[in-house]
This record gives structure tokens, C-alpha cells and sequence, in this order.
């Protein structure tokens, strides 16, 4: 028999970790959750980075269980193109998806986490429930179930008993838990939550917990109370989904990622959604599994794109990464109490946006040093290189305040190179606020799209029972 699994494992490279038992992946994708937006610190004993009035008990638990990540980014600061470079490994920048309308990506579907993940063990299985905000089907990236192409607006629930879609996400992700620990396959199971996007909703009961109170402040549309309900009913969500891989019996086989697709406004850093401000693009993020020690926190930096390798490296250990993945795998600082360092092929991170702004915006971070110095540092808990935006237009007559003094060749070769490689539509110069500028038609399109939500929001706030 020894003989014979050797020989196996000689004329297949992978099969000593598939016979192994493969661990389940869920991953808890949050919509515009801010990084102090869950009842968890995420740096400990400071108490702006995190929103002590939510209750959260089973965020709490994750925690207590996992690892928090204090210097967790997104891999964009929109939910879109986050959700692409989370998908495929890799910056936005090089995936070509710096916008929402982006299609020509540099990267075919094959290679995408969930098709990586099952040519690497196929016997896995992969779903993704709830919001997808891309035009081309989930399957196409390897889903074997989902809910479809689906957008912003399909999570505003006209069910009282299912705000934000919450709890039928979770219900079809229970569903789909207990198929394949009967047919006896692994899973990667995606849950892209609506929550706590607005237009915030919430069960009644829940609502009525916070009425009266200034729980988050009374930031966010509609209140803090609503927005601070939808919260608990987010993390009565989660309960759920913990307490039934218990009851399937694959809690100790199953490794659980909660994060946001970009962050949100808060009262510690600059800048919000949209912006490459660490308002923006920094995120909660909290691991839980086997061997991860609970109760410890991790200064790592860390970035969505770090997802797919991660979720290879738990899966299926030394299988080869597609070409051009750009992210690293988080295993070896998750299985030694937060120590460590994350290695990645490039040796920074980026990210850059160029619509539904007045400018286009470029930020890097490196640990020690950066190739770009434009725009302002933010004061942040680190000890290592915040990102550097770049928030100043970048043109012939007004540079970045740094740059001012430099040559144009100067500034070619720095930020905007990353920019300009993979973003054919930057070029200096290039931000004419003349009809028909990719940026003017963006902004337009954007004010389309929120006078059509506003209105659609009045009409379904005359249907929902408060």
C-alpha cells in the first residue's frame, strides 16, 4: 500500500494533498463595511477602530477564535473593481479593471480562484449567493452555483423578513453547506452580503432595539440606528452559518475570511469610498480555522488580492499559481500567531481610480520606501509606509505639490507609470473637463444612477413597514 501511494505521488504531483482531507473555505464578503465599521477593534485597545455600539457577538466570536488583521486593505476603494481583482489575484492595475465598465481584462476567466481551485483538487466544489456586479456570469469563473449576475439594486429586499436579501443568502448557503458534506466534496463558498450597503434595511425588531439611540454617531444614510440594526442582522447571519458548520460537523475542517470590499467613512482615517485614501481602501479582516491561534492580531499588511493565493495554499499546497497573480498567501503568518511576512511577486501595493471622482487617483505602499513621494502621507497606528496618494490633478500646469519642482520626465517615470501601463486612458494632461472626457461621462453616468436610486428608495421606503 505504501509502495502504491508512493508511485501515485510520484506520476501525480498534487494527489498526496488531495488524499488528504481538503479544508471548506467560507468567505464572508461585506459591502462597503468601513474599517472601524464592526464591533471588533482592529488594532487592540483602540477604540476609533471600531464602533462600540454595534452588537456583533458573533463577529466578536470570530475574533476570539481567529486572527485580526490591523492593516487590512481592499483591493480597490469601489466595489466592482475590488471584486475583480479579488476574483483574479492581481491589482486592478494590471487586470485592467480600474473602472466599472472595464471588460477587456488581462486575465481569462480560467484563471480565476474558483477555476484555479478546482484544476488544482477537482473534487471541489465552489458557489458564490449574493451580490456579483459583473456582466459576465459567475459560472464562467468557475461557480458551480449562484444567484446569477446580480447588482446593487437586487438587494434592496421588498421582504420585511429578509432585509437585504440577509437571510436568504444564508439560507441558500446552508442549502448548499449540507449538499456537499453529503456528496462527501470540499467547498469554497463565497457570500457576498449586500449589507451594509445602502439603502439600509432592517428586521423591525431589530430596528427597534436602537431607536432612540446615537449608536455610529447617526452617520450614514438613514440614520445610525437603521444602519446599526442592519448590522446586527448581518452578524445574526453569521451566527447562523457557525452554528450550522458545527451542526454538519466541519467546523473543525473549515477555515472562515470575513472582510469588505472597500471601506467607508470614519472618524480615524482620511477619505471614504471611492477614494485611494485609507478611508477608502482599508478594511476590516478577521481569519478563523484550524491551527490559527484565536485571540491574536496581525500588523501584516494584507490586500484582497492575497485572497486567491491564500485559498490555494490552504486547498492544495504547492499547486501553481496562475501567471501574473499578483497577491501572496497569508498561511504562513495565520499559522504562526502573526508573525511573518506575506511574500508577493511585486513588492508594493497598489491601487488607482478614475471615475465618479473629480481626478484620477493613484496610491502606493511599500514598507520601507516608495518610488512615488507625491500628494500627503496620512499619520496612521503603523510603523511602516502608509499609502501615498496621489490627490492632486496630475497635468502640465499643476503637479502634485512634491513634483512641482520636477521635470515632466520625472513624473512620467514615477506613480502614474504603474498607471500608465495599464491605464490607456491616463496620459498627463489628459483630465479636459470637456463633454464626452471618459471622466465627464462617468460623473454623469454616476448622477444618473443616484437620481435612480433616490427614487427608486422613495418608492420602496413606501413600502417597507418601519
Amino acid at each position: 500500500m505504501k509502495l502504491l501511494l508512493a508511485a501515485i505521488t510520484l506520476i501525480f504531483p498534487f494527489a498526496s494533498a488531495a488524499i488528504a482531507k481538503a479544508p471548506n473555505i467560507v468567505f464572508i464578503f461585506v459591502d462597503d463595511q468601513a474599517w472601524s465599521g464592526t464591533s471588533v477593534p482592529m488594532i487592540p485597545g483602540k477604540e476609533s477602530s471600531r464602533t462600540a455600539g454595534f452588537q456583533m457577538p458573533n463577529v466578536d466570536r470570530l475574533a476570539a477564535q481567529g486572527m485580526v488583521f490591523s492593516q487590512a486593505y481592499a483591493g480597490h476603494p469601489k466595489c466592482e473593481c475590488s471584486r475583480a481583482s479579488l476574483l483574479m489575484g492581481r491589482t486592478t492595475t494590471s487586470l485592467n479593471a480600474v473602472d466599472k465598465r472595464s471588460r477587456t481584462w488581462n486575465a481569462p476567466p480560467a484563471d480565476s480562484l474558483a477555476n484555479t481551485l478546482k484544476r488544482a483538487n477537482p473534487n471541489y466544489r465552489a458557489a458564490h449567493f449574493g451580490k456579483w456586479q459583473w456582466p459576465t456570469p459567475p459560472e464562467e469563473f468557475g461557480y458551480d452555483a449562484s444567484d446569477g449576475v446580480t447588482m446593487n439594486e437586487d438587494g434592496d429586499s421588498r421582504d420585511p423578513e429578509d432585509p437585504k436579501q440577509s437571510f436568504g443568502i444564508t439560507r441558500r448557503a446552508q442549502d448548499y453547506m449540507e449538499k456537499q458534506v453529503k456528496e462527501g466534496h470540499p467547498f469554497y463558498l463565497q457570500l457576498s452580503y449586500y449589507a451594509v450597503h445602502t439603502q439600509p434595511q432592517a428586521l423591525a425588531s431589530t430596528l427597534k432595539k436602537y431607536e432612540g439611540t446615537s449608536v455610529g454617531g447617526g452617520r450614514g444614510k438613514g440614520g445610525g440606528a437603521i444602519v446599526a440594526a442592519m448590522t446586527e442582522d448581518l452578524d445574526t447571519c453569521i451566527g447562523i452559518l457557525l452554528n450550522d458548520l458545527q451542526a454538519l460537523g466541519i467546523a473543525k475542517d473549515t477555515y472562515i475570511i470575513y472582510t469588505s470590499d472597500n471601506g467607508g467613512r470614519t472618524e480615524a482615517l482620511k477619505g471614504g469610498k471611492a477614494l485611494c485614501d485609507e478611508g477608502g481602501i482599508r478594511v476590516p479582516l478577521i481569519v478563523q480555522g484550524p491551527g490559527i491561534r484565536g485571540g491574536t492580531y496581525c500588523n501584516e499588511p494584507a490586500v484582497g488580492y492575497d485572497i486567491l493565493p491564500t485559498v490555494l495554499d490552504f486547498a492544495a499546497p504547492g499547486f501553481a499559481l496562475p501567471k501574473g497573480v499578483e497577491g501572496g498567501s497569508w498561511k504562513p503568518v495565520l499559522m504562526s500567531g502573526g508573525t511573518g511576512k506575506v511574500q508577493r511577486p511585486i513588492d508594493r501595493l497598489v491601487w488607482h481610480h478614475d471615475v465618479e471622482i473629480e481626478h484620477p487617483q493613484t496610491a502606493l505602499r511599500k514598507e520601507t520606501s516608495s518610488c512615488c513621494t507625491t500628494g500627503t502621507r496620512r499619520k496612521t497606528s503603523s510603523t511602516t509606509s502608509p499609502p501615498i496618494s496621489v490627490n492632486a490633478p496630475i497635468s502640465p500646469r499643476r503637479s502634485p505639490p512634491s513634483l512641482r519642482n520636477s521635470s515632466t520626465n520625472s513624473r512620467r517615470t514615477c506613480a502614474p507609470a504603474w498607471v500608465r501601463r495599464s491605464s490607456p486612458r491616463w496620459r498627463p494632461g489628459s483630465l479636459s473637463r470637456a463633454r464626452g472626457h471618459p471622466v465627464v461621462r462617468a460623473e454623469a453616468s454616476a448622477r444618473r444612477d443616484a437620481a435612480r436610486r433616490r427614487s427608486e428608495a422613495g418608492e420602496l421606503s413606501a413600502r417597507w413597514p418601519m
